[in-house]
């Protein structure tokens, strides 16, 4: 797989671990390191990235989080072969499994894990053009993926008191809402991004909790550059792997 010329080798820093991503797919953006860093992996032994792509949240949450247990799920095929292939590259035990999201309590069972991290498409089918590109079109827009099932079947693999994060654009935050409270979630933190302060946010990273106990939600905000374009400290922290580290 080395030899594959629309494969290109990128340094996560983070961990001392490397990613190989396919030029012709969809490769991942400052956006999964920072879900990465926003992500709490205390008291989560088993730990499931749901639509995993080339592998890139799981090896970021090893390097937070080296004794846990994680698992990557991945409908295509492809991206499997290249997930697994990055993990064996890392010296890593996580497993990669080919499946879809849309039936994970019949692949994992009840109750199976205390965390769940997942990067899911942003968009519906009638909210944009679909890109050309169809690996890119599957992970940017909801073809195999439905958001009620998807938060119906986390309720199920999830145990009481696991969490679940995941991003989404600002414009579904209503929805996500409604959706995570009928099937048992509660919201517990909460970030903004903003490319720039001036500017609205792009994103929100979300923190459920499987609960139906009342929590009050942190909610915080993170500027992605400054004003000349340059990235802020705090931006520059997290992908030198320091945010969580200090």
């Amino acid at each position: 797989m080395k030899n594959n010329e629309n494969l290109r080798k990128d340094d996560l820093i983070w961990g001392g671990f490397s990613l190989y991503q396919n030029k012709k797919g969809f490769c991942f953006s400052l956006d999964a390191v920072i879900l990465a860093c926003f992500f709490n992996p205390n008291n989560h032994p088993k730990i499931l990235d749901i639509g995993t792509g080339n592998g890139i949240l799981p090896l970021l949450i090893q390097a937070k989080s080296p004794l846990s247990q994680i698992t990557a799920l991945e409908i295509d095929a492809e991206n499997v072969a290249l997930a697994t292939f990055n993990m064996a590259e890392n010296n890593t035990d996580i497993q990669v499994v080919l499946g879809n999201a849309m039936e994970a309590e019949k692949i994992f069972g009840k109750n199976a894990f205390h965390g769940i991290i997942a990067n899911p498409p942003y968009y519906k089918k009638n909210q944009c053009r679909l890109p050309k590109n169809p690996k890119i079109a599957m992970a940017k827009v909801e073809i195999e993926w439905d958001s009620p099932t998807f938060f119906q079947q986390c309720g199920a693999i999830l145990k009481d008191n696991g969490t679940l994060t995941l991003a989404y654009p600002p414009q579904r935050l209503e929805e996500t809402t409604a959706l995570a409270k009928k099937y048992g979630f509660t919201e517990n933190r909460r970030l903004w991004l903003k490319s720039k302060a001036e500017k609205k946010p792009y994103l929100v990273i979300l923190e459920y909790i499987k609960t139906s106990a009342l929590t009050q939600t942190t909610e915080e905000t993170l500027i992605i550059h400054c004003k000349n374009g340059e990235l802020t400290p705090q931006t520059q922290r997290i992908l030198k792997e320091k945010a969580w580290r200090n």
